[in-house]
């Protein structure tokens, strides 16, 4: 399936005039998650962001939902990027190089694949790694998503409360190269305890608006840290990209 994709590059970093210029991202973040984008930027690594429209698995053992559904955004997202280059290739050679010959999903006037202007065009991007991850909460079998509507995320949180769950995250790097390239993936898990919740208390965080888009209906570096007792594991995964499994998959990342 082709991907709508669209972003910017981050991050800024001060130039030696006293200006701020874009750094050259070092890989691609197939999510549009911002709790996902705030953490590499948290720990300062500069990136790109295309944002895959892919059907994701909601059923099975977690581990493998949260891996499949990493490798389609990844994949998909590498679908584009490919298929950019290539475009960019073949409309350069008809047109003489013409500025933005080959353009895939960038916003007006990026002239490139998703990037902002002068940021992230199609030969920027190409050779880039590209990140895909995904995240959901288990409570044995049964697996939490994103809620549908307010009575679908009271009806997980009241699951949830006064239990132990899982929060498992995917990931998949896939990294250009020679012969396709290669295709790499790492799982990780959080235990999560809620301390146990009342109606009014259920219906106090619901009423936030802090659940939607959420993993499971709540945010633990929000509002939603007040339904948690105790937590086993990476903060960060259940915040939504575990980073010490990242720099398993990725130690280059951190390299300045």
């Amino acid at each position: 399936m082709r991907s709508a994709c669209s972003s910017r590059t981050w991050r800024e970093s001060a130039s030696p005039e006293g200006g701020r210029g874009l750094i050259a991202p070092r890989l691609i973040l197939a999510s549009a998650s911002p709790q996902r984008r705030a953490i590499l930027e948290q720990i300062g690594v500069p990136f790109t962001v295309r944002i895959p429209a892919v059907p994701e698995l909601a059923e099975g053992p977690p581990a493998e939902v949260v891996l499949e559904n990493a490798y389609r955004k990844a994949a998909a997202v590498a679908g584009i990027v490919s298929a950019g280059r290539q475009g960019g290739e073949a409309g350069a050679s008809r047109a003489g190089g013409e500025a933005g010959a080959g353009a895939v999903g960038g916003e007006a006037g990026a002239g490139g694949l998703g990037g902002e202007a002068g940021a992230g065009g199609v030969d920027e991007v190409g050779g880039l790694p590209i990140l895909g991850v995904d995240t959901v909460v288990s409570l044995g079998a049964r697996i939490f998503g994103k809620p549908r509507d307010e009575a679908h995320a009271a009806e997980m949180l009241a699951a949830l409360a006064g239990r132990r769950h899982v929060v498992f995250s995917g990931l998949c790097l896939i990294e250009p190269g020679p012969a396709g390239g290669r295709t790499r993936t790492a799982a990780a898990q959080t235990v999560v305890e809620f301390r146990a919740l009342d109606r009014s208390a259920l219906d106090a965080y619901v009423a936030t608006g802090e659940w939607q888009g959420r993993a499971g209906a709540y945010a633990i570096q929000g509002v939603g840290a007040t339904l948690v007792n105790r937590i086993e594991g990476d903060y960060l995964g259940v915040v939504g990209l575990p980073v010490s499994t990242l720099l398993d998959l990725a130690p280059w990342v951190m390299s300045g």
